[in-house]
């Protein structure tokens, strides 16, 4: 019995077909027609590669074509949006970065949606970490030289690819811990932030670590730490924060699919299944690896035990660095 059949099996023999989710879903489940995974980032960014491994990865195991549609704006904000306000017959789903479900409800004072609460989980898909960057021609060699430099000048830039976001508060959480003033200087997105790093504009740089090791192999970049709990495979004679005495500054993102509250099981249940079987019987790790993501399948409920502990923490982090909450 194919996957649909099995599904629409086990939903008609326990009385689900009757409530309007599963009707829905069962309509769509027969319909053969395609499932969007919608990204909120542009097309060739990290997301949006991440996306489309998953989409051809596991098409075949949800026996429906996915297609991957770019709802991009608002620093991912617009694309809960659209989830939110979509289907909820499994026809829908989204490829979401961490950080948009546990910073964003800390630092906007009005969200079109609650993300605990109007959104489900469906699994995890891949982890990645923070890296402090400074140029190929700046006089530092190790990230303990650059904070030797600031503080000698009781103040040190660095860069961040935007504002509040994780690259910006991993910068707090430094300068915190290090005792030493630094502010932030907030870059529209990653490549501006790589442009001015490179450029010598701003000193030292914090971005997702998969940015910058292109150019840190071409030699315009050095990268000085990661933050991730253990060195990483990309990086490995690079020092984690860790090691350099950072206690709290370990730093592991995720990336996941989450679906619209509402959504029945069967179709969560079905994607779990299609995932951990990708994971295991083709090659998308290796995929994610190159793109420099570490594979990282979690069912739902340990996903979403990992986004509230993240969001409690980032809770914490974003009232003691005084940030002000945006519109």
């Amino acid at each position: 019995m194919d996957t649909r059949r099995q599904f629409l099996w086990n939903a008609s023999r326990a009385g689900l077909l009757a409530t309007p989710a599963y009707a829905a879903f069962a309509a769509f489940a027969q319909s053969g027609r395609p499932i969007t995974l919608i990204a909120g980032f542009p097309p060739g960014g990290g997301p949006d590669l991440v996306a489309r491994a998953v989409a051809e990865k596991t098409r075949s195991y949800l026996g429906h074509p996915v297609i991957v549609e770019n709802k991009v704006g608002a620093g991912g904000r617009i694309v809960l949006e659209t989830l939110k306000n979509g289907p909820t017959d499994g026809s829908l789903m989204n490829l979401s970065t961490s950080g948009t479900l546990t910073i964003h409800p800390h630092i906007y004072k009005k969200l079109p949606y609650a993300p605990l609460k109007d959104f489900v989980p469906v699994c995890k898909v891949c982890n990645y970490t923070l890296a402090v960057v400074t140029s190929a021609d700046s006089p530092f060699k190790t990230l303990t030289e650059y904070l030797e430099w600031a503080r000698n000048k009781k103040n040190g830039n660095f860069g961040s690819a935007g504002s509040g976001n994780s690259t910006e508060f991993a910068g707090y959480l430094l300068s915190h811990a290090s005792k030493i003033p630094l502010t932030p200087v907030a870059y529209r997105g990653g490549p501006q932030l790589t442009q001015a790093v490179v450029g010598g504009e701003v000193p030292i740089g914090i971005n997702i670590t998969s940015t910058f090791t292109p150019l840190a192999k071409a030699g315009k970049l050095r990268i000085l730490a990661v933050t991730g709990a253990k060195r990483s495979l990309f990086t490995p004679d690079v020092p984690t924060l860790l090691e350099l005495g950072f206690k709290d500054m370990v730093i592991e993102d995720a990336m996941g699919i989450i679906a619209k509250a509402g959504t029945p099981q069967a179709s969560i249940d079905q994607w779990q299944r299609a995932v951990s079987q990708a994971m295991a019987k083709t090659d998308l790790p290796g995929v994610l690896q190159r793109l420099e993501y570490a594979p990282a399948y979690a069912p739902a409920s340990d996903y979403w035990k990992f986004i509230a502990e993240q969001s409690a923490r980032w809770e914490k982090v974003i009232a003691e660095s005084g940030f002000k909450p945006m519109d």
